[in-house]
C-alpha cells in the first residue's frame, strides 16, 4: 500500500477533505469495472479466434509442451513473457475446467484493477475523492477494457506500467519527505524490465528508471539506485535473452526480427493501422499518409524526417491526434461502422488535451504532496519532469512506427490524473488564467479534431 507523505502505510484524509466511505466507493466502482469488462468479453467470445492472438495462443502451446526453446515460426517477432503467461492460464484452466480465455479474462481484468487501484491511491494519497474518481476512471475505461478478453499484449503490460508508475511515485515520495523507498524502486525497475518482455515497445521504460537514477533527489545522488536501475530490469529480460542465443545466436532482449526500418517506412507512408477481419475482403486497414507526396520512397526511415522537417512535423502530429482518436473499440475491428462510435471518440483526445496541460502545470509547480502545500490539487507522481519524458518517450518509439490505438492504452493512464489535475486546479485560479486555460484547451481540441478527421478519411476500407 502507498506510504503517505509522512511516512506511514496508510495515507489519511486532509483535514479539509472528508473522507467518502472508501470501501462503498471502491466495491461499487469494481462492480462497475467488471460489468464493462464482462461486455466486452462476451462480444470477443462471440468472435473467431485470429491474427495476432491466434499465435499467441499456439506460442503458448508450444512453451507448454516443450519449454522456452521450442522453435516456432514467430520466435523471432514475439518474446517469451505474454505466451509464458497464457501457458499459465491455460494449465489453470484445465486443472479447474474452465475455457482458457474465460481465465485469462478474469487475470487480465483482476491485475487491471489492482494496479488501477493501487496507482489511484499513490498518485493521490491523503486525497479519498481524487484517488477514488482515478480509480474509476482506471478500472472503467472502456477503451483499455477492451482488450482485456484478448489474448494481446495490451492489456497486461498496460497493467505491468500503471504499476510501475505507482511505484515511482511512492519511492518519490518518500525520498522527499525523509529519504528511504529504495524497495519501491526496486519494483519499479524489475516491472520496467517485465513491461519491456511483455511488449518490446516498452523499450523506453528501463531507460526511464535510468534516467531517474541518475537525477538528484532532494540534492543528493544515489549510486544504489543506478545500480538497481541497471541490474533489475534484467530480471525479466535474461530469459528472453538465453532464448534468443540458443535459437538465433543473438544475444539481445528484443526481437530478432529486424522490423526497426520496416516499422519507419509504414510509419511515413501510414498514419494510422488497425486489423478488420472480414471474409473475402482484406484485413489490413491502413490509413494512408498523404503528407509526404513525392519526397517517400520504399526503404526511407528516420532519415526522412531530416530532409523533410515540415512534412515531417505534420506528418506526426497527424498521428499523435489520430492515436488518440479511437474511431474503433474492440482490439480486432469486426464492425467496420459502428453506429455509437460518437459517443466514445471525443474524450480520449479531450484527454489528451488537459492530460498535456496537467503535465505543464506540474513540470512548473510539481506536486502539492511533495511539496507539503494541502491546497495544491495536482496528482504526486515523481519527479517533476517525469510526465512530460514518459509522454516523449513513449511518443519517439510509438509515432515512428505505424501506430495503433492499443498503442495508446498507457498514455491514457498517465494522462488520466494530469487531466483530473488541470481540471480541479482551474477552481483555484483567478477568472482571467481561467478563461485562459479553457480558450487554450477548445483551440487544441478543434486543432486535435481536425487533425484526427484528416486521418480518418484516409482509412481505406471505409
Amino acid at each position: 500500500m502507498p506510504e503517505a507523505p509522512g511516512g506511514s502505510a496508510v495515507s489519511a484524509p486532509s483535514a479539509r477533505e472528508p473522507a467518502w466511505p472508501a470501501a462503498l466507493a471502491w466495491s461499487a466502482t469494481a462492480a462497475v469495472a467488471l460489468l464493462v469488462a464482462a461486455w466486452f468479453h462476451l462480444d470477443a467470445s462471440a468472435q473467431r479466434l485470429c491474427c495476432d492472438a491466434q499465435q499467441y495462443w499456439t506460442m503458448a502451446g508450444d512453451y507448454a509442451a516443450h519449454g522456452w526453446f521450442a522453435p516456432h515460426p514467430v520466435a523471432g517477432l514475439r518474446t517469451y513473457a505474454y505466451p509464458t503467461l497464457l501457458a499459465a492460464v491455460t494449465g489453470i484452466a484445465q486443472w479447474i475446467g474452465a475455457l482458457p480465455r474465460d481465465v485469462l479474462f478474469a487475470v487480465q481484468f483482476a491485475l487491471h484493477v489492482a494496479t488501477g487501484a493501487l496507482l489511484a491511491r499513490a498518485v493521490f494519497p491523503g486525497r479519498p475523492r481524487a484517488a477514488c474518481a482515478t480509480f474509476a476512471a482506471l478500472a472503467c475505461n472502456p477503451y483499455a477494457a477492451a482488450y482485456l478478453p484478448v489474448a494481446l499484449t495490451d492489456a497486461s503490460s498496460l497493467a505491468v506500467f500503471q504499476a510501475w508508475l505507482a511505484c515511482v511515485a511512492c519511492w518519490y515520495r518518500r525520498q522527499r519527505t525523509g529519504g528511504g523507498g529504495m524497495a519501491w524502486f526496486a519494483a519499479a525497475a524489475v516491472l520496467a524490465g517485465l513491461a519491456c518482455a511483455l511488449r518490446p515497445a516498452y523499450v523506453w521504460l528501463p531507460v526511464i528508471g535510468v534516467v531517474l537514477a541518475l537525477a538528484p533527489v532532494a540534492g543528493r545522488f544515489r549510486p544504489a539506485a543506478l545500480v538497481v536501475a541497471l541490474v533489475l530490469p534484467w530480471l525479466a529480460l535474461a530469459p528472453q535473452v538465453a532464448i534468443n542465443t540458443v535459437l538465433f545466436d543473438r544475444a539481445t532482449p528484443l526481437p530478432v526480427a529486424d522490423l526497426g526500418r520496416t516499422q519507419l517506412g509504414w510509419g511515413i507512408a501510414n498514419l494510422k493501422y488497425a486489423t478488420a477481419p472480414r471474409p473475402g475482403s482484406e484485413a489490413r486497414m491502413f490509413y494512408a499518409n498523404p503528407i509526404p507526396g513525392d519526397t517517400w520512397r520504399e526503404g526511407d526511415g528516420a532519415g526522412w524526417y531530416l530532409r523533410h522537417p515540415a512534412r515531417g512535423a505534420a506528418t506526426l502530429a497527424a498521428k499523435l491526434a489520430g492515436a488518440f482518436d479511437f474511431d474503433f473499440l474492440q482490439a480486432y475491428v469486426w464492425n467496420r461502422e459502428p453506429a455509437w462510435s460518437w459517443l466514445y471518440r471525443p474524450w480520449p483526445l479531450l484527454l489528451l488535451v488537459f492530460g498535456l496541460q496537467g503535465a505543464w502545470l506540474y513540470a512548473r509547480r510539481g506536486a502539492g504532496q511533495a511539496r507539503n502545500h494541502v491546497d495544491d490539487v495536482l496528482p504526486s507522481i515523481g519527479p517533476r519532469l517525469l510526465p512530460a519524458l514518459a509522454f516523449t518517450a513513449w511518443a519517439a518509439v510509438t509515432l515512428a512506427s505505424v501506430v495503433e490505438l492499443r498503442f495508446s492504452l498507457p498514455m491514457l493512464a498517465l494522462l488520466l490524473p494530469l487531466a483530473l489535475g488541470a481540471v480541479l486546479d482551474l477552481r483555484h485560479q483567478a477568472r482571467a488564467v481561467v478563461a485562459a486555460r479553457l480558450a487554450f484547451a477548445a483551440a487544441a481540441s478543434g486543432a486535435a479534431w481536425a487533425l484526427a478527421a484528416f486521418v480518418s478519411a484516409q482509412n481505406v476500407l471505409i
